[in-house]
């Protein structure tokens, strides 16, 4: 590989540029330089005890584990890239491997306990906040996010020209680009598929728009969200994305197999969808056994 690179700044573009989505240069971007800035010296000058120090510094921050892993991830890629472009002679973090330490598995049970009933409506929360909604567009937006379990910003990209009829009922599904990277197309049901329906617009045009036709802003449905998640006194955070969490573990609580649920959420991978087999209580193997 023949780039020439004359700073860490130029390295950081170069090897930045190898990556394929906006959202994925803007991530890694602000991981390697938080990350630098927090060692305080060049690539050049950095030391596998420098990662050693960095990483016990951040585990006494009690920084979220997942922010380490992606941090330390990101510049074992960044210094890799380095020594492959004859930046620096030596990968010292090539031997770095990042590991969660005792105080992050302790961390990490406290927060699984809290977790566990935060990340989750009950189908009646979903259907109070539903109902309760006097706002017709509004409503509409609840329903789709919750029913199709679509990220907020796959609706938003949303156009009539990606609603798809089926061929044997009055559903459909739609179709959507996961995380900028894949097609999924999470079915919606009929009543919801005809609703839609009714109002479409121009192929090109966003189904979900503000009054002058351009795209809503992820903000405006978080206050959407958040907003009918308070007037019904749900307690904690809830976002968009709750209602994807809820329905995956509502779905597999009634009966959806994690293959059904994985291709509704678009998931790349089963072990992603498997976390909701853990969701609902009722829904582990312990319920099948003979012995009580």
């Amino acid at each position: 590989m023949i780039i020439q690179v004359e700073s860490d700044e130029e390295l950081i573009d170069a090897w930045l540029a190898l990556k394929n989505s906006a959202k994925t240069k803007e991530q890694y971007s602000y991981q390697v330089i938080t990350g630098l800035n927090g060692m305080g010296k060049s690539i050049k000058e950095i030391t596998i005890d420098d990662a050693l120090n960095y990483d016990h510094k951040l585990e006494k921050q009690k920084l979220a584990l997942a922010t380490r892993a992606l941090r330390f991830n990101a510049l074992k890629s960044l210094f890799k890239f380095a020594h492959a472009v004859g930046y620096i002679p030596e990968n010292h973090l090539a031997v770095f491997t990042f590991k969660p330490k005792e105080s992050d598995k302790k961390r990490m049970l406290e927060d699984a306990r809290k977790d566990l009933k935060k990340k989750f409506l009950t189908p009646e929360q979903v259907e109070q906040m539903i109902d309760t909604e006097i706002n017709p567009k509004h409503r509409l937006i609840i329903r789709t996010l919750y029913l199709s379990a679509a990220r907020v910003s796959e609706i938003l990209l949303l156009t009539w020209a990606d609603l798809v009829p089926n061929e044997k009922d009055d559903g459909g599904r739609i179709i959507l680009m996961a995380k900028g990277q894949r097609v999924v197309t999470p079915s919606l049901p009929a009543p919801l598929f005809q609703e839609l329906l009714a109002m479409k617009g121009k192929p090109d045009k966003y189904v979900f728009a503000k009054n002058d036709g351009s795209q809503m802003t992820r903000q405006a449905v978080w206050w959407i969200v958040k907003k009918a998640a308070k007037r019904i006194g749900a307690k904690w955070t809830t976002s968009p994305h709750t209602l994807r969490h809820s329905h995956a573990s509502h779905a597999i609580a009634n009966g959806a197999t994690i293959v059904q649920v994985q291709e509704q959420l678009g998931h790349a991978s089963l072990a992603s969808t498997s976390i909701y087999t853990h969701a609902d209580e009722r829904e582990t193997s312990v319920h099948v056994l003979s012995l009580k």
